[in-house]
């Protein structure tokens, strides 16, 4: 069963059978109105435009309407890999071991890497502020690789535990397979437990998340 419904002069909204106020013009146009509002601001030669709650002023704000719709964009991953930069002592000793310098030197890079000789003098040029940041070098001994180490730093994940009974740590990446993610969250659970004095007794809880999605528990 249809039922047929009528569209009102001034706010365009449905009239269903039973509501509605008739009125003919002079010019013998019919003209329906949904309501005593409706009716009362059409006699005041009110433009429908004008008033917001009626469809033809949505319709000019783009509201409701296909148009006023924007397409939800996707979201592209672009990953850069930051560039691997030199830092000599006379440029570490300009820092005076300022502390917001040292810090902007910690957010700009994602780890550091300095040779034995150098290892020793960097909490004299710079102070504990790398120490604080999580961002401590790696030392470079004489024999090892330049690139092996940069990659090395680059393929391992730390965890800290300071006041805090809980931690978290990124293991994985939009690019991998799960079978790769699967991989690296397992590594990852192992490594933790075998930092623990009573390994897997000590851990209560183990969360799994993605970047936007719910957070599921795989151990308990």
């Amino acid at each position: 069963m249809v039922v047929k419904s009528e569209t009102c002069s001034f706010t365009e909204f449905k009239i269903y059978p039973g509501h509605g106020i008739h009125y003919v013009r002079k010019d013998g146009t019919l003209v329906i109105l949904i309501n005593r509002k409706a009716r009362s601001l059409y006699l005041g030669k009110k433009k429908p435009a004008r008033v917001r709650w009626t469809t033809a002023w949505r319709r000019l704000a783009r509201k409701g309407t296909a148009e006023g719709v924007k397409r939800a964009r996707k979201r592209r991953v672009i990953k850069k890999a930051r560039a691997v930069a030199g830092v000599s002592v006379d440029d570490l000793k300009k820092t005076n071991k300022n502390k917001k310098v040292v810090r902007k030197l910690a957010k700009k890079y994602d780890a550091f890497v300095a040779s034995q000789a150098l290892i020793k003098q960097i909490p004299r040029l710079l102070g504990p502020g790398l120490q604080r940041a999580g961002k401590f070098p790696t030392v470079v001994g004489s024999k090892d690789q330049l690139d092996d180490k940069i990659n090395e730093v680059k393929a391992t994940i730390k965890f800290q535990a300071k006041k805090v009974l809980n931690m978290s740590v990124a293991a994985a990446h939009v690019e991998m397979t799960p079978e790769q993610i699967r991989t690296n969250v397992n590594l990852s659970c192992n490594f933790l437990a075998s930092l623990l004095k009573k390994q897997w007794q000590m851990i209560k809880v183990i969360y799994i998340k993605s970047t936007m999605g719910p957070a599921i528990q795989i151990f308990f």
